[in-house]
């Protein structure tokens, strides 16, 4: 007798397709934050809604974001700049 995987529920389903379409938000996030920020502009409500979906995407897939750390001394924040800048990064 063979043995078949079993179908995923229709919750299962639903929520799979919950969590493509907010991935997919997400991308469009931050195309339209970096579009803004390319005219010379900011949106911080673009740049918070795109953090927003982040942290639930990591909560539904289970993971943990480090807290944000405020108040970081100014020698780890321009090391951090310089690297990116080394390494032609643009986040």
């Amino acid at each position: 007798m063979t043995r078949h995987a079993s179908l995923p529920t229709t919750e299962q389903i639903f929520i799979e397709r919950a969590v493509r379409h907010v991935h997919r938000a997400r991308g469009h996030l931050l195309a339209a934050s970096i579009a803004v920020e390319v005219a010379g502009f900011e949106c911080v409500a673009i740049d918070n809604l795109h953090a927003d979906t982040t942290d639930l995407l990591d909560d539904w897939r289970g993971r943990r974001r480090p807290p944000a750390v405020e108040n970081l001394p100014s020698h780890i924040t321009d090391a951090a700049a310089d690297w990116r800048r080394q390494n032609r990064r643009t986040y």
